[in-house]
């Protein structure tokens, strides 16, 4: 059940994020943060067998790095896009599997190079 809400709020969370960047109201992305951490706390401790709350767990630390970085904490982006190579290298022989998904490659050059980051959110 977790993992449905998690989905819905981080389906909700990427809709605040866009208007944020279409309107520039500050509040949108305030929301979206919110959502996207609740949506991070429901799959926190569950099992990473299910694809879904792999590519969650990516998208939503993605998307929390990046607004991270927009408001100047480097270190929280930093300690999140740890997270992100750590759970990457904890797929193993999966992450062919999970990570067949249009779009995961520039949530991963976003993971990897952090340079010049926007705020555009990944779905």
């Amino acid at each position: 059940m977790n993992i449905y809400c998690a989905g819905i709020l981080f389906n909700t969370a990427i809709l605040h994020h866009q208007k944020s960047i279409k309107t520039g109201i500050s509040a949108y992305m305030h929301r979206a943060e919110q959502l996207y951490q609740a949506s991070l706390q429901l799959i926190v401790g569950l099992p990473r067998s299910n694809d879904t709350l792999t590519l969650i767990a990516f998208a939503v630390s993605n998307n929390l790095a990046q607004i991270e970085f927009e408001k100047g904490l480097v270190m929280q982006a930093s300690e999140r896009l740890r997270f992100l190579v750590h759970l990457f290298c904890s797929l193993e022989n999966t992450a062919g599997r999970v990570f067949a998904v249009d779009g995961f490659h520039g949530m991963l050059s976003n993971t990897l190079l952090a340079n010049g980051m926007s705020s555009s959110p990944a779905a």
